[in-house]
């Protein structure tokens, strides 16, 4: 029988400044909901990341849960797009173009720090940590952002991404399926770590600043308290072996 584990990870347990790590693969059709991870934008305005990738990183704002790439008012914010040459902020993934910015700003080997703020009708992308400083794309919509809730991350044209989040003091939600059998995950960068339970072990998987692109399975062995992770760019095998069980995020 399948069973499912709700995390829930409070700023209480971890950090002052919280950040949630994604990866997405070279595949500009596939947009990974940050609520999926438990993070929506209700009630805020702005928010702070960084990003490693060679080119096109999205960050799409929406009302609705679905991601739809073509629907004018899903306002994306483009990030060093056609070979990291220009930055943007489209009505959609594939619709208007405006406020065009020519620089490159991403980095293949490095995270880079952008901001984006939504407040008013007025839309901006900057560089860097602190809001308002180092804009480089702006656009007046001239209606006020109610109910955006949702937001996307996405890369591909050739590049994967990994994403750091500032999630400030937010408390995030995640929910988790266990494949059936007993199973643990093999591969070459998988991590181990000694934890006390299986919801330690998961936000292990969550928060651990030793997967930078962030982490969507973890394994977990019930008697020797062993916790294995890997970081979400890596590649991994499921495999058969005796009180082990493995979770993969929904």
């Amino acid at each position: 029988m399948e069973k499912f584990l709700v995390g829930i990870v409070a700023l209480l347990f971890l950090k002052v400044c919280f950040s949630l790590q994604v990866f997405t693969p070279d595949d500009e059709d596939n947009a990974f909901p940050l609520a999926r991870k438990g993070f929506t934008v209700t009630n805020i305005t702005q928010l702070r990341f960084k990003l490693k990738a060679c080119d096109g990183g999205h960050l799409i704002l929406q009302k609705d849960e679905v991601v739809d790439f073509n629907t004018y008012g899903s306002w994306t914010f483009v990030i060093g797009s056609f070979t990291n040459t220009r930055s943007s902020i489209r009505s959609a993934v594939y619709g208007t173009l405006y406020s065009i910015h020519y620089e490159a700003v991403l980095d293949c080997n490095e995270f880079r720090p952008f901001w984006i703020r939504w407040k008013g009708g007025l839309l901006e992308l900057g560089k860097g940590s602190e809001f308002g400083i180092s804009r480089i794309s702006s656009l007046n919509t001239g209606t006020p952002f109610l109910g955006f809730n949702h937001a996307f991350v996405l890369t591909g044209w050739g590049s994967y991404g990994c994403w750091d989040i500032d999630t400030g003091s937010a408390m995030l939600a995640s929910t988790w399926k266990t494949f059936p059998g007993s199973k643990k995950i093999l591969g070459t960068k998988v991590l181990s770590y000694q934890n006390r339970s299986l919801v330690e072990c998961s936000l292990k998987c969550l928060t651990s600043e030793d997967l930078p692109c962030g982490c969507v399975e973890y394994s977990y062995n019930m008697v020797t308290k062993q916790c294995l992770v890997v970081d979400a760019s890596s590649d991994v095998t499921i495999v058969d072996e005796a009180r082990w069980e493995t979770w993969n995020l929904l």
